[in-house]
């Protein structure tokens, strides 16, 4: 699933895009995004403090737009907003 800035209204004021990817099956799963390649995406600040092993193991490679998510998991990608964060507007 992708949410992005690109149609309509600003969703968030901080993230220009999110791609949430929901792995249920029993491999590893890999996604190329033609229009993500050299994006900024990074997995989403909550889960790159989680103390879940498995999902820090979700990447995104910018050189190919490719996301991996691990087995039986599902990890949200953010691409940031260009400029500082905007907070506690």
């Amino acid at each position: 699933m992708r949410i992005s800035d690109k149609v309509g209204a600003d969703l968030d004021r901080d993230a220009k895009s999110l791609v949430i990817i929901f792995n249920g099956s029993d491999t590893g799963q890999s996604i190329s995004l033609a229009d993500t390649v050299k994006g900024q995406f990074k997995l989403h600040g909550v889960q790159q403090t989680s103390d879940d092993d498995v999902v820090l193991q979700s990447k995104f490679t910018q050189k190919t737009g490719t996301f991996f998510v691990p087995a039986l998991t599902t990890a949200v990608f953010v691409e940031q907003q260009p400029g500082p964060p905007v907070r506690g507007q």
